[in-house]
């Protein structure tokens, strides 16, 4: 994946526009990134790639680049 893709995700998830993600954003000064969020993020990773990431680890990231490192691990 790269960080369009995520970004993507990440601004469909949020409910904003990809114009005001981007690597830096940090993910709590999102309003609707929330469990749900996380989760949803989980599956959409999983489902678009075949990537497994815990729930736990996604809601560690504070960034939207550190969600990047995570599905490229």
């Amino acid at each position: 994946m790269n960080i369009a893709e995520v970004v993507a995700m990440v601004a469909e998830l949020a409910e904003v526009d990809e114009a005001q993600v981007s690597a830096e954003t940090v993910l709590e000064e999102l309003e609707a990134w929330d469990s749900l969020a996380v989760v949803s993020f989980m599956a959409m990773v999983d489902e678009s790639h075949g990537i497994k990431i815990q729930a736990r680890a996604i809601s560690a990231a504070k960034t939207v680049n550190d969600l990047l490192v995570l599905v490229s691990a």
